[in-house]
């Protein structure tokens, strides 16, 4: 059988058109929609003219940094209602054609005046048959020598006590991203498609913020530098639209070199890949968990940097290390994820349901070391959460936010010291579950 293919330097890549943008045009917003000249040629590929590219009465800014929703489209999801319906009436999901998950889109829903948010209730279930009396077990004589009294099982051994950190320590830098020594195949400045399933993407350094577009399913990206840009397996509606079990290792993404865009788009999305040995240093956002489906996260290193204090930007942005948008379960494990100031959200949020795109499925974290944001962590999701170490008063107003402490179970955390290194010095308390 044929191995996979190996894109590495420009043998067999598909390159998406680029239109060049000068260095005064690449900060301009010409149209004042939230998104820079630069970022709707490349990113977006929305009208920098215009405002509101597929006229649905949002600003194509708010559309990629707040509703999520593709821009060039008037109804992303095909439910029938336009996006600034769903988004500012309905309140139903303009990603989700059915929002309440009862079979009818929201469309059809409130045309038959019906609650697209919330499904029909379910028939009361039929009283259970009447079961005959259970018979007494027969009488069983007793070994020779008498009754043998009952010995209960012995107690199971109790767990050891959580350390304060892993046995390895926590990622930082040096455990993370593109090898020490690391020198790419090739460097590329323009946009790269796969197409391919099972294709490997390797040693590539990728330069002026272009990005990685992933069309299949497969698909493994290990050695990369993204030096501004972006990877991303989604390129359609979910989940149909996604390229599926994408692994993404040994990778550093960090901004343009002598250059700093304040931002809030994730590194990676939109969900259905892993994550491994990363470092994200000094971007605006981590990876992202969203419809395409779970994501694997482990011994990678974030560090946050969304918009510099005092700017205008800091107003602005809603940088997070993890974030989940219409979310489908997580697995983290030995993770580190650090902000570098006080703009942006937190550095881990998964909203519950009350949240504008709500997250399903499993949230389970082992070992993970946060520091800095609003509240530190925020999960309102099913899961598990053990050895979660908050670093000690790095917070702006309190450890944990907005938490379903009745759906996370088990639950161990502390607050902690760190050193430069990013491991552990010392146990200040435990950190019981509050909302």
């Amino acid at each position: 059988m044929a191995g996979p293919v190996v894109l590495a330097g420009i043998t067999a890549l598909v390159a998406l058109s680029v239109v060049p943008v000068s260095a005064e045009g690449r900060k301009r917003d010409r149209d004042r929609d939230g998104l820079t000249n630069r970022y709707e040629i490349k990113r977006s590929h929305t009208n920098p003219r215009r405002a509101d590219t597929d006229r649905d009465r949002l600003r194509d800014g708010f559309e990629v940094r707040r509703s999520h929703t593709d821009p060039l489209r008037k109804d992303t999801d095909g439910d029938g209602l336009r996006d600034d319906y769903e988004v500012r009436r309905s309140k139903t999901s303009p990603r989700r054609k059915d929002t309440d998950a009862d079979g009818v889109a929201d469309g059809v829903e409130l045309l038959l005046g019906t609650d697209p948010r919330r499904p029909p209730p379910a028939p009361p279930s039929p009283p259970p048959p009447s079961l005959p009396p259970l018979s007494p077990p027969p009488s069983s004589a007793p070994p020779p020598g008498g009754a043998v009294p009952d010995t209960p099982s012995p107690p199971p051994p109790s767990p050891p006590p959580p350390s304060a950190s892993p046995a390895g320590g926590f990622p930082n830098p040096a455990s993370t991203g593109v090898p020490a020594g690391w020198t790419p195949a090739e460097t590329r400045s323009s946009d790269l498609t796969v197409s391919t399933p099972g294709a490997v993407v390797q040693d590539v350094r990728f330069t002026d913020g272009a990005d990685i577009v992933v069309r299949a399913d497969n698909v493994t990206i290990r050695r990369v530098d993204m030096q501004g840009g972006s990877i991303t397996n989604q390129y359609g509606t979910a989940p149909q639209g996604c390229g599926h079990n994408m692994m993404v290792e040994d990778a550093t993404f960090e901004q343009i070199p002598d250059t700093f865009e304040p931002s809030d788009s994730p590194v990676i999305g939109e969900g259905s890949y892993t994550a491994r040995r990363i470092e994200i240093d000094g971007r605006g956002e981590g990876p992202r968990l969203s419809d395409c489906g779970p994501v694997n996260l482990e011994d990678s290193f974030i560090k946050i940097h969304g918009a510099d204090p005092s700017t205008p930007a800091c107003d602005v942005v809603h940088s997070d290390g993890v974030q989940g948008v219409a979310g489908r379960g997580v697995t983290a494990i030995n993770n580190t994820i650090i902000f570098q100031t006080s703009c942006g959200t937190s550095p881990w949020y998964v909203g519950g349901a009350g949240a504008a795109y709500p997250n399903t499925g499993r949230y389970d974290i082992d070992r993970l070391l946060v520091s800095g944001g609003g509240y530190v962590f925020r999960q309102g999701v099913a899961g598990s959460v053990t050895g979660l170490r908050i670093v000690n008063n790095s917070w702006v107003y309190g450890p944990l936010g907005d938490m379903d402490c009745s759906a996370i179970s088990p639950w161990e955390a502390k607050l902690v010291t760190i050193d430069s290194n990013y491991q552990v010095t010392g146990i200040v308390r435990d950190q019981q579950c509050t909302k």
